[in-house]
């Protein structure tokens, strides 16, 4: 990959970045901030649960900081835009998409249908036995007839 093609993706990670560790910094503020005791039990739960849905977006964006610096590691080492897997350059437009990506297409599409085929194997093998009925089968009454 040249240059000036690394360069771009450069700025745009680190511009990621930035947005990232923003609403990271917004999140803590708000939570130090955050310390009104509310007296309606339904304004109680409604700030709780404001908060964590809060601290899972935090979570999400802390997971995706590491992949960004994690990716602009790889444009300083020279393996940016390579699959780890198979080895093959990336198409562009798969990086255009998500530049933090580690594989080409044919081998995330190869992963998740490994992934796929575990998944339904597990759940029914998770998945508890069906009870058997305690209802004991009764004889079918027999048609006689009084004479």
């Amino acid at each position: 990959m040249d240059k000036v093609t690394l360069r771009r993706y450069q700025a745009i990670l680190r511009e990621q970045l930035g947005v990232l560790q923003g609403h990271n910094d917004g999140t803590v503020g708000t939570l130090e901030e955050d310390t009104v005791s509310h007296a309606d039990p339904n304004d109680r739960a409604t700030a709780e649960s404001n908060r964590g849905f809060d601290l899972r977006l935090r979570d999400r964006d802390r997971k995706l900081i590491g992949k960004i610096k994690r990716a602009l590691a790889r444009i300083e080492d020279g393996s940016f835009g390579v699959c780890a897997d198979c080895g093959q350059p990336i198409e562009e437009k798969r990086l255009e998409v998500r530049p933090v990506t580690t594989q080409c297409i044919e081998c995330k599409e190869d992963q998740e249908t490994r992934e796929n085929r575990v998944k339904p194997e597990l759940s029914t093998a998770d998945a508890p036995a069906k009870p058997k009925s305690s209802k004991s089968k009764s004889k079918p009454k027999s048609k006689s007839r009084a004479k």
